[in-house]
């Protein structure tokens, strides 16, 4: 806490009786720096006044600035003695007593009933004492004395702020984090501390204004620039947050946090090696930066590389980072090592709210409570997970119900009539992809690893190149009318597209898989009516249940996996459309039941081929080694593609089936059609 210097000025020093020589030589001493030559001449003058506070008090500061702090409790003890009215005795003694690990000593000297009238800097004092004790509500009742005592008391309004947070009272942090800056504009800390606690609060709008205010009086602040690229992350904004922390940067180079904040704006944008740069950097500055082996490990586990996973965490225990720091990658690991009730129980109890690991925790909680049966809270933890990922979707203005409604026009739109103007037309020239499709969570990634494996076909991972044509082509009424002239170019367009992405794909079989490209199936026919459909179909509320379970990255499209409700909505809509579509144009589809392929991957696979006209090779049966050489999966399987093949997802909706009641009617008729059981 640090023991305020005395000087020659102060009152207390003016008040010493003695011999002249000694106190002025002793000053002079402490003035230039030499603690031992004043600790001597104090000594001289309080021989001859053994209970001068003054003296005892100003030894005391000298013996603790010289590092000899039971000598020092002594003497402050002493001065206290003589004088228990000085605060600033008092408030030494008091941070002494800390210091030297004796808190609960330091809580009593500073309680209401051993002083007369506390001064608002002790009852200050007295808040961070508590503080540190974890006495949380007590250490508020010390600072609302400290400031009511005190109205413009910034730094007292700060601490306030601050151990409002901590007891989760994050209105009553703002307000009070707020009243510091305003009294003390210059008191950087509580800028910082403020937009946190925003950023805490999901209130990242309000959080930007703050940071932006501090950025233009003070520009370029390095710690200014780093909390504002980080709450641009946590608002999905990554790339706009790449250009922040590279001025951050700029400006400290060694900031180590400023590179974490870096490599967690590359993950979200899927820029893998330079956030796996950005993190060893971080580590390379600080070896025992905990949050920058956290990150890093996460982006390992996610790209299912174990043994690297496994060596960071024996380096962070070699670099003596804390047990609590690392404890992430402690779940990560026992949760792929199979020891699940081990990883539950490590993930119930991680501390992350002040690292924006709320959701890690919450997303390992339902994974790992799902795999033991703990269903309640499983449903619990996916449901928070999802809370989570709403809050910035919903507070830059983003609505559940979006992508619905415009299946919804979709619908409203392919008719009879609509497909009655379809005019013919049959381009010529390069061999149309194969698209893959079906609803989220219906074996799609492993049917592109399964076709990935052959060496005839090139799979495109949900890249965004039809989006782009469909950009130009315009609303589903123009379809039907388009003339052979603008088919063409939107047909080139792709293909340009597809070759400056995937130029060696040139001769082989294009698989675009993008499961949603369902409601893109007539856009697909229009530019390539020889495309053949590879549609993915799952028991509907397995899919459905699923969706809801996995952390996607959340748009337009998957704002509506949010809530167990809004993802039925979704698949009611999707499949009436899909199966509208079928109905009226003459779509070439085969499908792939996921139960099937689970139960007999080699004549899945064999049909597959077939339809496709592929040759049979045995190389496309083993997704495991497929999937290990893929340098990233893009999707939320990642974990499972790797694994054996396994059945314990076949039916998992039923073990929810109170959770899942109120979406079943909107699911029934699905099932239904599909074949399934209810």
């Amino acid at each position: 806490m640090g023991i305020t210097a005395l000087n020659p000025h102060d009152e207390d020093c003016a008040a010493m009786s003695g011999p002249p020589d000694a106190l002025k030589l002793a000053l002079a001493l402490h003035a230039r720096g030499d603690l031992r030559g004043a600790l001597a001449q104090g000594e001289a003058a309080l021989r001859a006044a053994p209970r001068h506070a003054g003296i005892l008090q100003f030894l005391g500061v000298v013996a603790a600035q010289a590092g000899d702090r039971p000598k020092a409790a002594d003497y402050l003890g002493r001065s206290l003695d003589a004088d228990p009215a000085n605060p600033r005795t008092r408030a030494n003694l008091a941070k002494l007593l800390v210091d030297m690990g004796d808190a609960a000593a330091a809580e009593r000297l500073t309680a209401p009933a051993a002083m007369r009238a506390p001064s608002p800097d002790l009852l200050r004092l007295r808040g961070d004492i508590l503080k540190g004790l974890g006495r949380l509500a007590d250490a508020v009742a010390a600072y609302e004395a400290a400031v009511a005592a005190k109205a413009d008391y910034a730094e007292a309004w700060n601490n306030l702020g601050n151990a409002r947070r901590d007891l989760g009272d994050l209105d009553g942090a703002i307000e009070a984090l707020d009243r510091a800056r305003v009294l003390r504009p210059d008191l950087a800390a509580s800028h910082l501390n403020l937009a946190r606690v925003l950023a805490q609060a999901k209130r990242w709008r309000d959080c930007l204004a703050v940071l932006d205010a501090r950025l233009q009086a003070v520009p370029g602040d390095a710690d200014v620039l780093v909390e504002k690229g980080i709450a641009l992350i946590r608002s999905a904004r990554a790339a706009e947050a790449l250009g922040v922390l590279a001025e951050a940067i700029r400006r400290a180079p060694r900031h180590w946090q400023a590179h974490v904040a870096l490599g967690d704006a590359h993950g979200q944008l899927d820029d893998v090696r330079p956030a796996e740069d950005a993190y060893r950097t971080a580590i390379a500055l600080d070896p025992t930066a905990g949050l920058a082996y956290v990150n890093l490990g996460l982006l390992l586990e996610q790209h299912n590389r174990i043994g690297d996973l496994a060596a960071l965490l024996g380096a962070a225990r070699a670099a003596g980072v804390p047990a609590r720091e690392t404890a992430v990658l402690q779940v990560l690991e026992d949760q792929r090592a199979g020891r699940h009730a081990e990883a539950l129980a490590g993930a119930r109890s991680l501390d992350v709210s002040a690292t924006g690991l709320d959701m890690v925790r919450a997303r390992l909680i339902g994974q790992l409570a799902d795999k033991l049966g703990r269903y309640d809270e499983a449903f619990a933890a996916f449901a928070e997970v999802n809370a989570l990922n709403a809050a910035p979707y919903l507070a830059g203005g983003g609505r559940i119900a979006a992508y619905r409604e415009t299946v919804e026009q979709q619908i409203a739109a392919a008719t009879p009539a609509w497909s009655a103007r379809w005019l013919p037309h049959a381009p010529a020239g390069r061999p149309a992809p194969a698209f893959l499709v079906g609803f989220p969570r219906s074996g799609t990634t492993l049917l592109d690893t399964v076709l990935m494996g052959h060496p005839g076909a090139h799979v495109l991972e949900e890249e965004p190149l039809l989006q782009r044509v469909a950009d130009l082509a315009g609303d589903i009424d123009r379809l039907p009318a388009m003339d052979a002239a603008e088919i063409d170019a939107l047909r080139a367009r792709y293909f340009h597209e597809l070759d400056a992405l995937a130029p060696q794909a040139q001769g082989r079989l294009v698989i675009d898989k993008l499961p949603l490209h369902l409601v893109r199936a007539p856009l697909i026919h229009r530019l390539f009516p020889d495309a053949r459909f590879i549609f993915a179909e799952r028991h509907p509320c397995d899919a459905v249940l699923s969706c809801f379970m996995q952390n996607f990255r959340v748009n337009a499209a998957m704002a509506s996996f949010l809530t167990l409700q809004d993802s039925a909505l979704l698949y009611d809509r999707v499949m009436t459309f899909w199966t509208a579509c079928r109905a009226l144009l003459p779509l070439r589809v085969h499908a792939v039941r996921y139960e099937a392929m689970i139960a007999d991957l080699e004549g899945t696979a064999r049909a597959l081929l077939d339809y496709l006209d592929l040759p049979w090779t045995g190389a496309v049966l083993d997704h495991q080694s497929t999937a290990a050489a893929r340098t990233h999966i893009r999707t939320p399987s990642y974990a499972q593609i790797v694994q054996p093949l396994y059945r314990t997802a076949d039916g998992r909706w039923t073990k929810y089936r109170d959770q899942m009641a109120p979406v079943l009617p909107i699911l029934a008729p699905w099932v239904g059609r599909f074949g399934y059981a209810m």
